[in-house]
Order: structure tokens, then C-alpha cells, then sequence
């Protein structure tokens, strides 16, 4: 039963995901995240979790 949660768990992120990126324009953070990914591509792995 424990697969059930969590796959429950992943959808509800999904729709919770899906709900807020409709709401709150992301584009600043996807313009940052391509900005440190060019800058670096990875150099420092302790900061890649935000």
C-alpha cells in the first residue's frame, strides 16, 4: 500500500505543481536557472538542491 501513496503523493505534486506555475509566472526562475546552468554547468554540486 505504500506504492499507492506515494504515487498519490506524485500526482497530487503534479497538479499542485501545474496549479501554481499557471498562477505564478516562473520565467525569473527559469531565466536564473539557465543563467547558473551556462555560468557553470554543474561545477558546484552543493547548491544544485537551491
Amino acid at each position: 500500500m505504500v506504492v499507492r501513496i506515494v504515487v498519490l503523493g506524485l500526482v497530487a505534486g503534479v497538479l499542485f505543481w501545474g496549479y501554481l506555475a499557471k498562477r505564478v509566472d516562473f520565467s525569473w526562475f527559469r531565466a536564473g536557472l539557465n543563467e547558473s546552468v551556462a555560468a557553470g554547468l554543474g561545477a558546484d554540486e552543493t547548491t544544485a538542491g537551491g
